[in-house]
């Protein structure tokens, strides 16, 4: 197992012998891995080894196909196997095929978990003992736990497990196990689109996940050193924070590295002399709590390295902080409270990292701050009044990472800019107005100059700057330049334009905002020329000043474009007219999504009228306050939409739903893609002849779209006509002024099965309508005055799951709603009046989800609820009055049956954040995209 020294360094590595930790695997449950062929499993093994660039490959290839059936079609075991045989000659790859890890593995389980886990072994004995620790400390995160590479990276040194060598630095070394424990795919790299949880600082991160094997691997091999009920504890990850340390673990000074974990909300309140027991630790990390304080013991961490408290408000545990000279590492983003550090953060002549973000309150930076000359990492940023960074950062020659976004006390900046050369992240965002005294667009180009000119830079962020900028030809050489938000762009050089954005890792423009020069004949629109970038919205066109500006663009020619906003201010005015300066917009034919908005033209150019020749890719149109239009372009024609967004065009009359083609034939075949359509605000609007086939519509304060249709369709129309609503399923009502009687758009969708309405006033129903719904499985009623709600309810006998929201008046539910037999689902949100939930609720037998939340009215629970056999789940929410009947014993038994339960009594604070700690909300927010 992994030993390390009760003194300050890293001692000797012992490893156990691999049949014991076999045998320890081999207790853990299966899991279902995907399968690969054993030729797959050889080409992964050949790609993996640098094969093909072997000289003995021909003797290798029998040997290195036994090995590839061995993995038993798992990837995993190909990966890690392929790495670790690279550059290992004949003699170990024949040691590996036939190593006894491989019977080892079998006899315990035959299963192909099994031969996975014996590959690991064998991968892991071929790693370095240096790579050894880096790898078993990681399995003090959970399984699917995220892993931030950079706090690993100074975990791992603040540990002792990376110690700088005479050619790189602790950093660079840590960087390259990073890389050398991906090639094993002893970590990994999240999918692509999963979910993650971040914490929430304002910098970037990159995560690594470990596969669950492999975190068996690792615990196995760290034994008992992260088992805090055992004597030989280094490593805790703690989740019962509030019992004492010394009552956690038999042997407190062994301690490490300590993770504390909170899954609530609720603020940890630690106990005066919480860590004085764990006198040697050396990492603590408190991100994963909401905690306001840190207790008084931390002064007594003499050996600590490592540590990240967020959000901190108790600015009297600083002097503590501070005067722990073997720091490395601080992370106090957050902390508003702080308003001064002390002259001893100088003394801290190891300190690489230190992060003070969001720190709203802190005033200046004390003069022994240009004293760290170690610093690699410093982010300040919406730190936005501190004062001293130009004299501090002026020797701070090591800095690789600096965050100065919202900083307003920067002048002087542009003459230490030039010092900082090892400088390879800078984020100047919100900030280039505080950094000059005036504005003249040459200061920002040499400023510029003189940070793309570094040695080291790559990435510059000067997003969201409203101030004259001017990019120099030097920003060609960057990795990645971020300029969205930026609304006065002054110059913008070819060859930075023309920048392989792949190799950018992505040139972010998609906002520019037409800016008119009075000076001139012309806006900046031209900056346009050379850009290619995959989105792009053009706000203010009624800055352009002519249409030859527009030509030179060449929008047409930006084949990457995949999203297209183009936007006017309606009420601004133009220098050239709407539907002239539409007509030189032609979009490249690439294009999927198309947003026009504030267009104040009555009609629309020629390419627009035959949209389908020149967009046939758009899979979502959005068309958004145009007052003047009346009519729609033959949206019929465009074969791939999807999406179709009308949204406050007042006013809107016609939208003909088919076109003709050929000799006055009509193509009754069009949208037969069409999933979603919104129309909202349209209140003249009228469909005709058809609507088209959707599977989504959302209408909002458009009354004519329910009302204009015939009073009923016969049963052959709706269910043959191929333009009939008879495909959708999910209908949204919104601000309808109309009574509901009075929706003949009902009538015509004789498949429906989700009806969503909100802030609808008179919701009384005919016998006609209420047959129109009886298709009907979902309903949800949301934010109604009336005080009863509807009879029709009652009468939809197949409704599955009804949900009543916002119906503050609502004081009992109708006695016809114990027909609803079929429901499953009943949820009661925000009902204030409702005093009691009916004694027939044992009625609704197929019941298995009741949700009431936020019905303060309620006192009590039916004694019929116990005969609801079928109720699975049971949430109570913010329903304080209910709490004193749950609390008594007889009333909890008439819930036991009830197999999941979720309650919570106390009210909801709009003030607090729930569930979401604090050490996990960000900073302010980037400019969102539109």
């Amino acid at each position: 197992m992994l030993r390390q020294g009760d003194g300050c360094k890293v001692m000797v590595v012992v490893t156990t012998r691999d049949e014991g930790i076999a045998n320890e695997i081999g207790t853990v449950q299966p899991y279902n891995l995907p399968q690969l062929s054993d030729e797959i499993c050889w080409e992964i093994m050949k790609q993996k080894s640098k094969f093909e660039t072997r000289d003995d490959k021909e003797r290798l290839e029998p040997i290195g196909r036994d090995i590839a059936k061995k993995c038993k079609g798992l990837a995993l075991a190909a990966q890690s196997l392929g790495h670790m045989l690279k550059s290992k000659s004949y003699g170990q790859w024949n040691s590996v095929k036939t190593n006894h890890m491989w019977n080892l593995s079998t006899s315990i389980d035959a299963s192909s978990r099994h031969e996975v886990l014996g590959s690991l072994l064998l991968s892991h004995n071929f790693m370095p003992p240096y790579l050894k620790l880096c790898f078993a400390y990681c399995a003090i995160f959970p399984k699917g736990q995220d892993m931030n590479k950079d706090d690993l990276i100074h975990q791992w040194i603040a540990l002792g497990f990376v110690e700088p060598s005479s050619t790189f630095s602790n950093l660079q070394l840590g960087e390259s196990y990073i890389v050398q424990l991906l090639e094993m795919s002893f970590l990994q790299r999240p999918k692509v689109g999963a979910k993650r949880r971040l914490y929430g600082r304002n910098k970037s991160f990159t995560l690594f996940i470990m596969h669950d094997l492999v975190h068996d691997l690792a615990r196995s091999v760290m034994a008992d050193e992260f088992n805090l009920a055992g004597p030989n504890c280094r490593y805790a990850w703690l989740t019962d924070y509030m019992k004492p340390l010394k009552s956690s673990t038999t042997s407190p000074e062994k301690l490490r590295a300590l993770h504390i974990v909170s899954h609530n909300s609720r603020p940890l309140q630690f106990q005066r002399d919480a860590y004085s027991p764990a006198k040697y630790v050396r990492v603590l990390d408190l991100s994963r709590v909401n905690s306001n304080e840190l207790p008084d013991s931390i002064g007594q961490l003499k050996q600590l390295r490592y540590l990240s408290a967020p959000n901190i408000r108790d600015g009297t545990c600083l002097r503590s902080i501070f005067m722990l000279r073997e720091l490395n590492y601080i992370d106090l983003h957050g902390s508003d409270n702080i308003s001064v550090l002390p002259e001893s953060i100088g003394e801290m002549k190891g300190l690489m990292y230190l992060d003070l973000s969001c720190c709203k309150s802190l005033e200046k930076l004390p003069h022994s701050f240009a004293k760290l000359k170690q610093l690699v990492y410093l982010n300040l940023s919406y730190s936005r009044y501190v004062l001293g960074i130009p004299e501090a950062l002026a020797d701070l020659t090591k800095l690789q990472h600096l965050g100065l976004s919202a900083c307003e006390n920067l002048r002087g900046l542009p003459e230490v800019i030039g010092n900082l050369t090892d400088l390879r992240y800078l984020d100047l965002s919100r900030c280039m107005q505080f950094i000059f005294d005036s504005s003249p667009t040459d200061q920002t180009e040499n400023f510029i100059d003189c940070i793309c000119t570094l040695p080291n830079m790559e990435h510059l962020d000067m997003s969201l700057n409203d101030y004259p900028i001017c990019i120099p030809e030097s920003a060609s050489c960057l990795r990645k330049l971020v300029l969205d938000g930026c609304v006065q762009v002054a110059r913008l050089p070819e060859c930075v334009a023309k920048m392989d954005c792949q190799s950018l890792f992505g040139l972010l423009w998609p906002a520019f905002s037409v800016i008119a020069d009075d000076t001139k004949c012309t806006a900046n629109l031209g900056l346009l020329e050379h850009i290619n970038p995959d989105e792009l919205v053009i706000q203010k066109l009624e800055n352009v000043k002519s249409r030859e500006e527009v030509r030179s663009i060449k929008l047409g020619e930006k084949q990457r474009i995949g999203y297209l906003a183009l936007q006017w201010n309606p009420q601004a005015k133009r220098y050239v007219n709407d539907k002239e300066l539409l007509r030189e917009l032609v979009p490249p034919s690439t294009l999927q999504r198309f947003v026009i908005y504030g267009y104040i033209g009555v009609s629309f150019p020629d390419w627009i009228m035959n949209i389908g020749n020149y967009l046939p890719n758009v899979v979502q149109m959005e068309m958004s306050r145009l007052p003047n239009c009346r009519s729609l372009p033959p949206l019929a024609q465009l074969p791939n939409l999807r999406v179709l967004t009308l949204e406050n065009m007042e006013g809107l009359e016609h939208w003909n739903t088919t076109y003709s083609s050929g000799e006055a034939s009509v193509n009754e075949l069009m949208f037969c893609k069409l999933e979603e359509v919104n129309i909202h605000y349209c209140p003249k609007l009228w469909i005709r002849p058809h609507l088209p086939q959707a599977t989504s519509w959302s209408i909002r304060g458009s009354n004519n779209v329910l009302i204009s249709w015939a009073e009923s369709v016969s049963h052959n129309v709706a269910s043959s006509s191929s333009f009939a609503l008879g495909v959708s399923t999910t209908l949204t009502i919104k601000s309808s002024e109309v009574p509901l009687h009075q929706w003949r758009l009902l009538h015509h969708v004789p498949a429906l099965s989700d009806l969503h309405i909100e802030r609808c006033s008179d919701l009384e129903s005919s016998p006609e309508i209420t047959w129109a719904l009886q298709s009907l499985k979902s309903l949800t009623l949301e934010m109604s005055a009336q005080s009863k709600l509807s009879e029709w309810v009652g009468e939809l006998t197949f409704l599955q799951q009804l949900v009543i929201k916002r119906y503050k008046k609502l004081e009992e539910l109708p006695d016809n709603m114990r027909q609803l037999k079929q429901l499953q689902s009943l949820t009661l949100d925000v009902c204030r009046s409702l005093r009691q939930l009916p004694l027939w609720l044992e009625e609704l037998t197929s019941l298995r989800k009741l949700v009431i939340s936020s019905c303060d009215a309620i006192t009590t629970l039916p004694n019929s609820i116990q005969q609801l056999t079928n109720l699975q789940e049971l949430e109570i929410r913010h329903c304080p009055h209910l709490e004193q009947w749950y609390e008594a014993e007889e009333n909890k038994t008439k819930l036991a049956h009830i197999e999941q339960k979720s309650i919570q009594f106390d009210s909801p604070s709009p003030s607090r954040m729930e569930a979401i700690p604090a050490s996990r909300r960000c900073c302010p927010l980037r400019w969102p995209l539109p």
